[in-house]
């Protein structure tokens, strides 16, 4: 004890008076470590229970705005079809309008639930076989009233039937991410091109905008969970995150290059007998 050690070195002398000093410093320092460590779990719970806080609240907040909304597209959906009465020209265009909109914010709350979902942990993927050529042609055929409002064109050349092993819905949700980026970066008068190409073991799907190329820094930051670069890109920063991590979920890969005039995002996704022979040997996921 510290008691033990200072009665024996006062019988050494001046030795020994700075061997207890060395002692008790050893000792303090050894308590402050411990306080400083108590205090560094107490606040790392601290913060983890505000992450599951701040979950709770975009999943019940996103819920809550979803539910109005789904309302507000259904009612401006049938007054546009005519169900309930002739519109006037210029009215239709409002609805039209107002249509796209209300579709573009339940895009951006669909985003906050998956992210929600995602943190944690409750997302589960429904997979099965699909032509993912037809989940193309359905994307681009969402996209087209927002691209004809900036006066954009986007073209898409679609090849024979491309099957792979998907969540169809969340791929759907990564492209219509794709493609919502690429119209928003692309000038007026510009051009959005959706191409596919196969590997023997991949599907190759790319969209390129016509927005100008993007620096290094940008490139790299771009997947970042709430990056946002201030041009082209929703303030939330959730999009392409998310878009990485559905294609990493089904073994594929996101990667951004920079095109003639423009950039393009290229994901790389499994055919179908491939994935199906990853899962068969075990190396799905990494297993």
């Amino acid at each position: 004890s510290l008691r033990a050690v200072l009665g024996t070195n006062l019988a050494m002398g001046g030795l020994g008076l700075l061997t207890v000093v060395a002692v008790a410093a050893v000792e303090r320092h050894r308590n402050q470590v411990e306080v400083k460590s108590l205090a560094t779990e107490t606040e790392d719970n601290r913060l983890r229970e505000h992450d599951r806080r701040k979950d709770r609240f975009l999943a019940s907040a996103a819920h809550d705005l979803k539910t109005p909304l789904t309302a507000i597209v259904g009612y401006a959906e049938l007054l546009v079809d005519g169900t309930v009465g002739d519109l006037q020209p210029e009215q239709k265009q409002f609805l039209h309008v107002m249509d796209r909109n209300a579709r573009r914010l339940e895009s951006m709350i669909d985003d906050l639930v998956l992210m929600a979902r995602i943190d944690s942990g409750t997302l589960h993927l429904e997979k099965a076989t699909f032509d993912l050529v037809d989940l193309l042609i359905e994307s681009v055929e969402k996209a087209h009233p927002g691209a004809d409002d900036k006066g954009l064109s986007i073209t898409f050349l679609p090849p024979e039937a491309v099957k792979v092993t998907a969540d169809r819905r969340r791929m759907g949700q990564a492209i219509a991410n794709l493609l919502a980026r690429a119209l928003t970066r692309s000038p007026s008068g510009g051009q959005v091109e959706l191409r596919i190409e196969l590997t023997p073991s991949q599907a190759l799907i790319g969209v390129t905008d016509s927005g100008g190329e993007l620096p290094p820094e940008e490139q790299r930051q771009l997947f970042d969970r709430y990056y946002w670069s201030g041009r082209g890109a929703a303030a939330v920063g959730l999009a392409l995150s998310i878009v990485r991590y559905i294609v990493e979920a089904h073994d594929g890969t996101a990667r951004v290059s920079n095109t003639q005039g423009g950039s393009a995002i290229t994901l790389a996704l499994p055919l179908a007998s491939n994935h199906d022979r990853l899962e068969r040997t075990g190396a799905h996921h990494g297993e």
